[in-house]
């Protein structure tokens, strides 16, 4: 069954004489795409002065977890490197003949990374 979508409209003006017209494209990935269940328009100007349409989708929840679930496990494996800034201010304040020392072999280690 085809949808005739000539009557549907994403933007209304305010100006009686201006013509109505609709977003050509919504961009979406394929892999979100494929847990889309329902998409519609709904009409806001009561609450906000807009002559726009809220363009809303409904998508299987439990499917987008397991995927950000599986993302999140990958970014685990991110090798990172943590400077103890707190550390260094201690340092500083113990022993300070050696505070340019000390930012100088800091500042050499961010040069490495």
């Amino acid at each position: 069954m085809a949808i005739n979508d000539d009557d549907i409209y994403t933007h209304y003006p305010h100006h009686p004489n201006a013509r109505r017209s609709k977003l050509d494209y919504i961009w979406c990935s394929v892999d979100l795409l494929k847990y889309l269940l329902n998409s519609s328009l709904h009409n806001v100007q009561p609450i906000i002065k807009t002559d726009h349409c809220l363009v809303s989708c409904t998508f299987r929840i439990n499917d987008l977890i397991n995927i950000t679930s599986t993302t999140k496990h990958r970014r685990k494996r991110i090798i990172k490197t943590k400077f103890l800034y707190n550390d260094m201010l201690l340092f500083n304040q113990n022993n300070t003949g050696h505070h340019e020392w000390l930012w100088s072999h800091f500042t050499e280690d961010l040069d490495q990374d």
